[in-house]
């Protein structure tokens, strides 16, 4: 989603294509340091309770993208997004494969990379439709609001919220 709509908000907002390489960049370097404390230290807590409020903290990330002033405060967004993904994707995948069949691994990531794939496809001309008909603005505040209700919805679910799988047993 960013990878298209932060040049698209850039051009909106009149920042430099540098300044929407250093977003983008931000957004990376949270999610490689994050991922980094996940490699040394293991899961940072509950895989869902983690994975839902990565979300919340993405969206909220998203939201101040889509609301910022200035490019500063874009780079900073950036931060928080990434770190958002990064925390995001190191404990639900996990969660995730814990709880397929051995027997089925292959299939189950097979499929996991296709709906990402596919997804991705589609939503990029979505939103670039989107964006033309109401403006980057809107369609990133709308990205926002969509990963905050996801990710308040996942920390609503018990089964989700209290799943310890990959914790190391006290």
């Amino acid at each position: 989603m960013l990878s298209l709509l932060i040049p698209l908000l850039a051009r909106e907002e009149e920042w430099g294509a540098g300044t929407a390489g250093l977003v983008l960049g931000a957004q990376g370097v949270g999610m490689v340091a994050v991922t980094l404390v996940v490699v040394k230290r293991g899961p940072l807590g509950r895989p869902g309770l983690m994975a839902a409020s990565a979300l919340v903290l993405a969206g909220g990330g998203v939201l101040a993208l889509g609301l910022c002033p200035s490019a500063t405060i874009a780079v900073a967004a950036g931060l928080v997004i990434g770190v958002g993904n990064g925390t995001f994707s190191a404990h639900i995948a996990p969660l995730v494969l814990a709880s397929s069949p051995d027997s089925h691994l292959s299939r189950i990531q097979a499929v996991l990379v296709l709906v990402q794939s596919v997804a991705l496809l589609l939503m990029n001309n979505v939103l670039g439709a989107l964006v033309d008909l109401q403006g980057a603005t809107v369609i990133v505040v709308a990205c926002a609001v969509m990963l905050i209700g996801v990710g308040l919805t996942g920390l609503a679910s018990d089964p989700l919220r209290n799943d310890r799988t990959g914790l190391r047993r006290r």
